[in-house]
């Protein structure tokens, strides 16, 4: 009986290819994550000036795997030669990642990758597409009136917005492997092309899902009554608020100048998809060498951010071309290479001149 080792190389190259995209595991299923917490754990992070970890919610409720998710693809472990001929055909292939996201009872995200063809240490820097698959599981168990984590907050946004970007901002600085930032140096990791899919449960009825909530809508708002009968999560609701509060960082207003810079830095596009349709491209390149915010300058607080994202903004555009991101001219910045500092150093020099 032919072996695999047995097949022309050609042939054998391209069963390789296609074993490499296959997942190295499957998404938790609904039913089998209520003992998630224990082989799931928040890695914490403090906030502070030497770290680049700034959302506000310090690292909490993102469940990550207590285990490394995958260290190494398992057709790596067959035998000497297929591992060394993976590696070239991993070299051929465009570095795609798909990872699954569980909304865990309103509350926690459940990351877990599904397509991680590279070995731990061979992580490329510039990732050509990741797709994050997301999916609601499981209703909150208190009444809606003590609920805030889909709620407008005190012009910081809605607390899931920060478990969200806590999630995105780890994977910018770990990669895939996520870990601690005390246990592992800190590098860049940039994307191409991040994938936003916000999947239907295919295990939940649909008359459980809250009402389609309007294409505007982001705050979480219903009543008793529609809640008791239907107390799920609307996937269309995800969607919908997943798509503002990402537009929302890249607007870099007054509020969110000091946490969107990473998103320019880091992503060459954004598509969000429902249901399998691609609903809206957010071309990151596009929106800096638009992004023009004009800040009143009644006050000296209002000129010195007015200023800092004047001097970051070339800087960030610098970053991307350096690190193979898109990139557009445009007048304040010719294509020359320019020395990185985040908004938030800029608006740091800003106050000290002013």
């Amino acid at each position: 009986m032919p072996s695999l080792l047995s097949l022309p190389r050609e042939l054998r190259d391209r069963i390789l290819e296609y074993a490499l995209y296959l997942p190295v595991q499957e998404p938790p299923e609904s039913n089998d994550l209520n003992g998630v917490f224990a082989f799931r754990k928040e890695i914490g992070s403090e906030r502070g000036s030497l770290s680049p970890l700034k959302s506000w919610n310090k690292g909490r409720d993102v469940l990550y795997p207590k285990s490394s998710p995958c260290p190494v693809h398992p057709i790596f472990l067959v035998n000497t030669q297929i591992h060394s001929e993976s590696k070239g055909a991993l070299s051929r292939l465009p570095a795609n990642y798909v990872l699954d996201v569980v909304l865990y009872r309103e509350v926690y995200l459940i990351p877990t990758w599904l397509v991680m063809p590279h070995p731990r240490g061979s992580v490329p820097s510039c990732i050509d597409s990741v797709t994050c698959r997301f999916r609601t599981v499981c209703a909150f168990e208190e009444l809606p009136s003590s609920y805030s984590g889909f709620r407008s907050g005190n012009g910081a946004g809605p607390a899931m917005l920060w478990v969200l970007y806590s999630l995105l901002e780890r994977f910018f600085y770990f990669g895939p492997h996520w870990h601690d930032s005390k246990t592992q140096m800190i590098g860049h990791f940039v994307t191409k092309v991040l994938h936003i899919e916000v999947q239907t449960p295919s295990d939940i009825p649909p008359q459980q899902f809250i009402g389609v909530p309007s294409s505007s809508s982001h705050i979480r708002s219903v009543s008793l009554n529609d809640w008791l009968s239907a107390p799920i999560l609307h996937p269309e609701f995800l969607f919908h608020f997943a798509k503002y509060n990402i537009s929302y960082l890249l607007s870099m207003e007054y509020h969110t100048a000091g946490y969107g810079d990473v998103l320019f830095t880091h992503l060459g596009s954004i598509i969000f998809t429902l249901r399998g349709k691609t609903e809206s491209v957010a071309d990151i390149a596009d929106i800096l060498k638009r992004l023009n915010n004009q800040y009143e300058e009644a006050t000296t607080t209002r000129k010195q951010r007015r200023e800092a994202l004047l001097d970051w903004k070339p800087r960030a555009m610098a970053a991307r071309k350096r690190r193979g991101l898109r990139w557009l001219e445009f007048p304040d910045w010719d294509g020359s290479d320019l020395e990185y500092l985040s908004y938030d150093a800029c608006h740091h020099e800003a106050m000290k001149e002013n």
